[in-house]
């Protein structure tokens, strides 16, 4: 799942009072629901369980984003309404168990790389 929709970034923060600093994360974002059509009959399914249960092995909260996407860049914009779960691991203990996991699971992508880094 992390090799297709999922990233390793880092935030570098300017602090007023204090020196920069570095601030790793690990991010998955995945659309609300997906269509399955078996026997010509459309059945929705929902990612928010599967999303709940990673939010809950890395013991971080579980958001819901809605955006609005530019289709068309033209006079008249077409724009679509996207819904998806987000997983945010930022905290540097949590990390750990982040590494942890991808040190277990391999990632099959050109990701492990960034996991390595």
């Amino acid at each position: 799942m992390t090799d297709a929709d999922g990233n390793f970034s880092i935030n570098l923060i300017n602090g007023k009072n204090r020196s920069s600093r570095a601030m790793p994360y690990y991010c998955l974002e995945l659309r609300q629901n997906y269509q399955k059509n078996s026997n010509n009959n459309n059945i929705n399914f929902s990612y928010f369980y599967i999303m709940s249960a990673i939010a809950l092995y890395f013991n971080v909260n579980l958001y819901s984003r809605e955006r609005n996407l530019n289709l068309l860049v033209s006079l008249n914009n077409t724009y679509k309404l996207y819904y998806s779960y987000k997983v945010i691991v930022a905290n540097l203990y949590k990390n750990i168990k982040v590494i942890e996991y991808f040190n277990k699971y391999s990632l099959l992508s050109s990701k492990h790389l960034d996991f390595l880094d």
